[in-house]
């Protein structure tokens, strides 16, 4: 997501980040990335991130005690 920096003056980004945080497996609001596995979400949150201004605001790691296999993401 592109922002101005205007906007967060505007409380748009903590309301985000309330309902990032109310996701979770056990009650199925995160699910497995069917198409990419954790290397390459890795390789491309790393690409953008060199991006001048870039930074990862919730998550940002993959998942933990999960038993979604491997040839799947699980961010």
């Amino acid at each position: 997501m592109f922002m101005h920096r205007n906007w967060r003056k505007s409380g748009l980004l903590e309301k985000m980040a309330e309902q990032a945080g109310k996701r979770s497996l056990s009650n199925l609001t995160i699910g497995p990335v069917l198409t990419w596995n954790n290397d390459k979400i890795k390789a491309h949150i790393d690409a953008i991130l060199e991006l001048e201004g870039t930074e990862v605001l919730f998550g940002g790691a993959p998942l933990k005690n999960h038993n979604i296999p491997a040839c799947y993401g699980a961010w």
